[in-house]
């Protein structure tokens, strides 16, 4: 009988070890799972902000190549050709226009030094405007290529 009353101590300690274990088994499980549930969301977010990021990238390379493309169009006839000329050099007059009358604010009216700086900046980016257009005639490209 006393060894009955153990081996059913032992029994019962092992059945309520048992339920710890069983216990610890499914918390873990939990933590697992939740964890998992978390990372799994990051990498959702992740692989979405990817995709955007690719999306942009691809969108400016395709701007970047049409805009390629439109200055690689050849005027197809000379009168487009000599149309394009002209328009060019109306937009070189109409800046030139607006540096002199720049420089001539510089040389006949009182700044501070701010603004006299400011003047000077804003003539060298239209003298930049110039070269930009000019680099749009393809015999001044073909020029520049192919100077010393």
């Amino acid at each position: 009988m006393a060894e009955l009353q153990t081996k059913e101590a032992i029994m019962e300690r092992i059945a309520a070890l048992q339920h710890d274990l069983d216990t610890l088994v499914m918390s873990a499980e939990k933590e697992y799972r939740t964890r998992f549930e978390v990372s799994d969301l990051k990498y959702t977010l992740l692989k979405m902000e990817i995709n955007e990021l690719r999306q942009t990238v691809e969108q400016t390379v395709g701007v970047q190549k049409e805009q390629a493309r439109m200055h690689e169009r050849v005027p197809e006839t000379r009168s487009e050709r000599e149309a394009q000329r002209r328009q060019r050099q109306r937009r070189i007059n109409e800046i030139q226009k607006q540096i002199e009358h720049l420089k001539f604010k510089l040389q006949t009216e009182v700044y501070t030094t701010q603004k006299e700086m400011e003047l000077i900046d804003k003539i060298k980016q239209l003298n930049c405007k110039i070269e930009e257009i000019e680099g749009e005639d393809p015999a001044y490209a073909y020029y520049r290529k192919n100077s010393w």
